[in-house]
Formats: structure tokens, sequence, C-alpha cells
């Protein structure tokens, strides 16, 4: 178990040196689909600093970009309107 702590620890390091200050800059969405990809990299058990730039790449520009999803609010407002 302290294995497994200790792994979390090292991988919430690593997060943080690599993806850094961008984090606070996720919508909710994107911390949502950000932490359930890198929780399935951290359950793999190994890592590399590329592999978790390429995780934040994959959600902020081709799963969910913040342009999508202000036309998809955008678009939503709209239909509740009508």
């Amino acid at each position: 178990m302290e294995q497994d702590q200790q792994s979390r620890m090292t991988f919430v390091q690593d997060v943080r040196r690599v993806l850094g200050g961008r984090l606070a800059d996720l919508s909710e969405r994107q911390k949502e689909l950000l932490d359930r990809s890198l929780g399935r990299l951290l359950d793999k058990g190994k890592w590399t600093d590329d592999e978790l730039e390429g995780k934040f790449e994959m959600i902020t520009e081709h799963v969910s970009p913040k342009s999508h999803e202000m036309v998809q609010a955008n678009f939503n407002s709209s239909q509740e309107t009508s």
C-alpha cells in the first residue's frame, strides 16, 4: 500500500512539473476528462513526461477544446430560450 501512495505522490509531482499553471485554465469538463485520462495512465504504473503532455493536448485540443465548449454552451442556451 505504501508503494501505491508513493507512486501516486510521484505522479502528482510529475503532473505539476510538466503541466504546471496550465491546469488552472481548464474548464470543468476538461478537468474531469483529464482527470480520468491521467487516472488510467497512473494505473499503468509507469509514465513519461511526453505521455502527460500528450494527455493534456488530447483533451484540450482534440476532445474538448474551449472553443467547442463555448459553441455548445451557446447552442444549449439558444435551445432553452426557443
